[in-house]
């Protein structure tokens, strides 16, 4: 029965986690700057998948970088959110959401500041040696 269980345990888990695939794998998120003259689209990373720009005529280089950082600002922000909403109420979400972002989780940074810390000891003690 236990092993029965078990199984059920595991096939749940991965079901939530080709879930969460799928639902990371569909967000994009899509901004303008405030002028309009740039518009780009992100993942759920952040990373740029497209640009598109509105007659750029006079335009500054300066102030087509500038617009277009506007919008990959904006498109990120957007992005973040849709995140949150697409992985909300599934298991490991809050993990999955720092990963994705490209921040380690807090209880792994807490266990890698603490191996650091164990190491740093350990290399004083043979320096004195």
């Amino acid at each position: 029965m236990w092993l029965a269980d078990l199984q059920e345990q595991a096939r749940r888990r991965l079901e939530g986690a080709a879930e969460l695939q799928s639902r990371v794998a569909q967000v994009r998120a899509t901004a303008s700057d405030r002028s309009g003259t740039a518009t780009v689209t992100v993942d759920a990373t952040g990373h740029l998948l497209d640009v598109q720009y509105a007659s750029v005529g006079d335009l500054t280089p300066e102030r087509l970088r500038t617009a277009t950082l506007e919008a990959v600002a904006a498109a990120r922000a957007a992005g973040d959110a849709q995140l949150v909403r697409a992985t909300e109420g599934l298991v490991g979400a809050e993990s999955l959401q720092d990963m994705v972002r490209g921040r380690v989780p807090e209880e792994t940074r807490t266990a890698l500041e603490s191996e650091l810390a164990r190491y740093r000891d350990d290399a004083g003690r043979d320096a004195v040696r």
